[in-house]
């Protein structure tokens, strides 16, 4: 609602379609903790000595998954908001911002890329072992 203040559009819903801003706020909350927390800690770990384990390859994996699964499931966090604006304003819906409309595409080429990754292991050449029988 280009020209109107946020105030009146968040009470303009409320009136219509009865929408709640907190409920919102918390799913909002939720998404950004499940999401933020795991990635702090993967980054942590890359960092200290104990993540020698988690190798370049396996980091890009992990990490390019929790991009993948944080744009994917942020689906669900803003759906109700966005229904809201919807039903309230009459509007068919549709991303406003450049950065919405590319975010689908982000996450999919993340996911795309940590399944490369997890596919594209190094090999490992099998030698037969010595024989300690003297010929």
């Amino acid at each position: 609602m280009p020209g109107t203040d946020l105030v009146t559009i968040y009470a303009l819903m409320a009136e219509r379609d009865g929408f709640s801003l907190q409920p919102t706020l918390v799913m909002t909350a939720i998404w950004a903790a499940f999401w933020a927390v795991p990635a702090l800690l993967v980054a942590a770990l890359a960092v200290h000595r104990a993540g020698g384990a988690l190798t370049p390859r396996r980091l890009a994996i992990v990490l390019l998954s929790l991009i993948g699964g944080a744009i994917f499931f942020r689906f669900f966090t803003g759906f109700g908001i966005g229904m809201s604006i919807a039903d309230t304003f009459g509007i068919s819906g549709g991303d406003g911002s450049v950065i919405s409309a590319l975010l689908p595409y982000v996450g999919q080429l993340s996911l795309a890329g940590a399944a490369i990754l997890l596919g594209w292991a190094p090999r490992v050449v099998v030698r037969p072992a010595e024989s300690t029988v003297a010929a």
